[in-house]
């Protein structure tokens, strides 16, 4: 049902779910990172302007999506911070892939924290080498 949520057209509803899995990331860092469901759901948080989408809707709304993709980035930020939790999340594919599509089209903050996961996911030696040779 989060990951459901975090794909909902509403942009409170799609906010509610990632803050309440980032509240849930703090205390099940493995977990959360294994559940392909979830990384996918993410992943679909970060492209929220996938196309130009975010152009199309009202400002409000506009607030409330980048707000969601924030949080999660947050999240990503806690989780690559953890060495055992990096190794998981590099090999995590549509999440380093989103992470790279994204990268330099999001407002600062959001551009910030994009990097801040990489630089962490790149690391640790193993990670780099898998980034480097073997992610989409």
């Amino acid at each position: 049902a989060l990951a459901r949520n975090m794909a909902d057209r509403y942009p409170q509803i799609r906010y509610a779910a990632c803050l309440a899995l980032s509240f849930l990331a703090k205390k099940n860092r493995k977990e959360v990172v294994k559940n392909t469901i979830l990384m996918h759901s993410i992943a679909r948080v970060l492209e929220v302007d996938k196309n130009g989408a975010l152009e199309r809707t009202n400002p409000q709304d506009r607030k409330v999506f980048i707000g969601s993709r924030l949080c999660a980035l947050k999240m990503l930020l806690h989780l690559s911070k953890n060495k055992d939790i990096s190794t998981k999340l590099a090999r995590a594919d549509c999440i380093t892939t989103a992470l790279a599509r994204i990268a330099s089209t999001m407002e600062l903050a959001a551009n910030i924290l994009c990097v801040a996961i990489i630089t962490n996911l790149t690391r640790h030696p193993d990670n780099a080498s898998h980034l480097v040779f073997h992610a989409p």
